[in-house]
């Protein structure tokens, strides 16, 4: 399982520039006859959803959590606690499970401080 810092890995502006740039460079590459032949209204809605990115929403009627016993090893525990190196250490594991619809890319980005 990947691990990722949430709202911690990349600025939204840097995302939203590079989906900008992404978009800017798809129309740009395409060839002139298709520009001319194709159906105007569907060459824009192709292209504005195409380029839009999605809101994402938590549904927080739906957040549960877990539990499991896992064996942890000594190296993720504190420096402070008494655990010999090498060793593993079953401990209860709560885990957080938060249902997010829309980009989840979105998650990664830093937002802007107002």
């Amino acid at each position: 399982m990947k691990k990722s810092r949430v709202f911690g890995e990349r600025e939204l502006g840097d995302f939203l520039e590079a989906s900008k740039s992404n978009a800017t460079y798809s129309i740009e590459s395409e060839r002139d006859d298709y520009i001319l032949n194709v159906n105007e209204d569907d060459y824009v809605a192709h292209r504005v959803s195409e380029a839009t990115v999605e809101y994402l929403e938590i549904h927080v009627d739906n957040i549960y959590a877990s539990s499991s016993e896992q064996m942890i090893p000594s190296e993720n525990f504190p420096r402070d606690f008494h655990v010999y190196s090498g060793k593993s250490y079953k401990k209860d594991v709560i885990k957080f499970h938060v249902p997010i619809s829309g980009n989840i890319q979105l998650l990664h980005c830093i937002p802007k401080a107002c």
